[in-house]
């Protein structure tokens, strides 16, 4: 099991959250428990059709 801070993001694999933070210092109760299908909902969340028009303009000149 992991848990994922919801102010920095560190992820600490233990079977339980940490009291605090080590990175951010942020209480326990800012921690959720992560899935193993986040990882791989995450590594997929950059298709074009999730962003929206002003995304798209925004990052035109990028992708020539």
């Amino acid at each position: 099991m992991a848990w994922v801070c919801n102010v920095c993001g560190y992820v600490e694999d233990e079977e339980s959250p940490p009291s605090t933070c080590p990175v951010c210092g942020a209480p326990e109760s800012d921690f959720a428990e992560r899935f193993e299908d986040d990882e791989d909902s995450l590594l997929n969340s950059n298709d074009d059709d999730d962003m929206d028009d002003f995304e798209k303009d925004l990052f035109a000149d990028y992708d020539e």
